[in-house]
């Protein structure tokens, strides 16, 4: 059990690398890939039902590294991701039917949700602590990386779907 937190901390720190040195340079028209985000999310959404303090511990280990490596006031990404992951778990338990556990008809409109709601809390407690910085301002950039994002995020989703839930039975 411990072999899987261990190494899901390795992986937000290298994908946290990665969004910062390599991810940076590739855009869609100006909209940014952001991995630690989509693991973030992917594995709060595979969590199960009850788990909210492994969503405090993800978010955490993944707003660690955010602030860590972006640069922002300490603590922005680990509220940003806290409340953005238990947004999105409270929306899937009031979703989830009988036939299928995990279907990626719950998991688009959720992303979705959970990627809005980390953007504009981050977005909120930056200008609170910047006030030279316009507030909430949503581009044509923005909408462009929440689309990349979602392409992405879906890939990882059939990725994990296949990878771990095939061997856990």
């Amino acid at each position: 059990m411990w072999l899987k937190y261990l190494s899901l901390v390795l992986l937000f720190y290298f994908l946290a690398v990665l969004q910062n040195s390599f991810f940076g340079q590739f855009t869609l028209f100006g909209g940014f890939l952001l991995p630690v985000f989509i693991l973030f999310f992917t594995v709060v959404f595979f969590e199960g039902n009850k788990n909210y303090n492994h969503i405090l511990f993800y978010s955490v280990v993944a707003g660690f590294f955010l602030d860590v490596f972006l640069n922002l006031y300490f603590g922005i990404s680990i509220i940003g991701l806290l409340i953005a992951g238990l947004i999105a778990k409270k929306i899937q338990n009031s979703l989830q039917g009988k036939t299928d556990k995990y279907p990626v008809s719950y998991f688009i409109p959720i992303f979705l949700v959970a990627f809005l709601v980390y953007n504009l809390i981050s977005s909120l407690l930056i200008n609170i602590t910047d006030a030279s910085r316009p507030v909430l301002v949503f581009s044509w950039n923005d909408a462009y990386g929440l689309f990349y994002n979602l392409l992405i995020s879906i890939i990882v989703f059939y990725a994990y779907k296949r990878i771990f839930l095939k061997n856990n039975g």
